[in-house]
């Protein structure tokens, strides 16, 4: 997905689940985990040290030394969503509501030891009935979900099952133009030109490979 598709809630939440997860970083270590551009980051950044949310290590650097790369660390904890950051610095601060997709997301995570319909997303995650059905039907072309039992029309939806292993981790997948992209991975695995899903041959090895590689980055920067 190009960074122009992404929203400013979308890219608040990428910078924060990065931040979260290695506590003391640079700029260039959150740019390298997100995928995202110099611009949206540090803009990020700017607004979550303004709210005093991350602080400073360096002694003597200032927010915006952009060539020295100040290291910041995180201060406020406030949990997974990242903090809307739309009051005024010293008011007390509000968590941001996730998209519609990332509500039903996290209703899966909640169901995915059990069955479940669309009707039961859409009222966990509060969202449109018809909103929750077609996400669903995605995420079954996608490979997350199997069918556990098929449609009996006027007698019930498709119940559905949480694929082995496809809970990929929190943040949700995305619809994009050349399919869909799993945001744990950071990269395709359902293509839509070819109606075909592409996901790694060892999935265990490739996530693991991917925190492996945030966790390297952490500890280069705080060694």
């Amino acid at each position: 997905m190009s960074d122009d598709a992404l929203s400013m809630g979308d890219i608040n939440q990428r910078v924060w689940e990065a931040i979260r997860a290695m506590k003391i970083f640079r700029r260039d270590d959150i740019e390298s985990a997100t995928d995202l551009s110099q611009r949206q980051v540090q803009r990020t950044i700017t607004r979550l040290h303004n709210h005093g949310y991350i602080a400073l290590v360096d002694p003597g650097a200032t927010p915006r030394d952009y060539k020295r790369m100040p290291k910041w660390q995180l201060v406020n904890d406030v949990g997974s969503n990242a903090p809307a950051m739309q009051h005024r610095p010293g008011r007390k601060p509000r968590t941001m509501r996730l998209p519609m997709r990332g509500r039903i997301w996290r209703a899966i995570e909640v169901f995915k030891r059990s069955y479940f319909t669309y009707r039961d997303i859409a009222v966990t995650a509060d969202v449109p009935m018809n909103t929750a059905r077609k996400y669903l039907e995605l995420l079954l072309r996608a490979g997350y979900l199997r069918e556990a039992k098929p449609a009996k029309r006027g007698v019930r939806p498709r119940i559905y099952k949480v694929a082995p292993g496809r809970y990929t981790g929190p943040r949700w997948p995305k619809e994009a133009k050349e399919g869909v992209i799993d945001q744990q991975l950071q990269q395709l695995v359902y293509n839509t030109i070819s109606k075909q899903q592409c996901w790694p041959s060892d999935l265990n090895a490739a996530l693991s490979a991917k925190r492996e590689s945030l966790l390297k980055m952490k500890g280069r920067r705080n060694g």
